[in-house]
């Protein structure tokens, strides 16, 4: 008896929560009005407005690229975003001219650049009036001038004239080991056709020798 007295008070509490569980969740929903969905609603779209302004422009392009006395390759076009300039390496500064397809549009990275030599990318960037950001990329090809240029052209024939006589040596030398070496071999055959000449000639003078005493006997 006690067992299922247990049993039925632990049923009741568990049948008392439910019900207390379900009349706050009522009481919840039921102070959620239709003022508070459409405050909540109005505050979402205007937090969103916030971030995106329709009636901005998202006008982000360059009308005009250039740098001061030199030119870029290819030819600008308000479509491509890279770009290539070669100067000569005793340049240190460069002067890039932009100017936006759009007035409410900013620009970054214009004006006096230097040139330094582990920078070979140089960035011009535009910013839309709605924020939105499109990238030009101006890279630099450092070309040496042409004094350089004929220093370097004397070096390689100075290189050339010494690589031809060192050539010319190791071809000499080459022939001379070449001679040395058949003079060598024709020695070693003389001397062998005088010793096998030798041989037969002692030869010779055992079989008369023996020849003779024969007859004696």
């Amino acid at each position: 008896m006690i067992k299922k007295f247990k049993l039925i008070i632990i049923l009741l509490i568990l049948i008392f929560c439910c019900i207390t569980y379900r009349e706050i969740a009522n009481a919840s929903f039921a102070d959620f009005t239709d003022d508070d969905a459409k405050k909540t609603t109005e505050e979402m779209i205007s937090e969103q407005q916030k971030n995106y302004d329709a009636t901005k422009s998202n006008n982000n392009f360059l009308q005009t690229l250039k740098v001061k006395d030199y030119e870029l390759t290819p030819e600008f076009d308000k479509q491509t975003l890279e770009y290539t300039l070669n100067l000569p390496s005793n340049v240190k500064e460069i002067t890039v001219e932009a100017k936006a397809d759009d007035d409410k549009a900013k620009i970054e990275g214009i004006g006096v650049r230097k040139i330094t030599e582990n920078k070979t990318d140089y960035r011009v960037d535009v910013t839309s009036e709605s924020g939105t950001v499109r990238t030009y990329i101006i890279k630099i090809n450092g070309s040496k001038p042409k004094e350089e240029t004929k220093v370097e052209e004397n070096k390689t024939e100075t290189s050339n004239v010494v690589e031809a006589f060192n050539s010319y040596n190791n071809n000499a030398n080459t022939i001379d080991t070449k001679k040395v070496n058949t003079e060598e071999t024709n020695l070693k055959y003389i001397i062998i056709v005088g010793i096998i000449f030798v041989i037969i000639v002692i030869m010779i003078g055992f079989r008369k020798n023996k020849t003779k005493a024969k007859r004696r006997k």
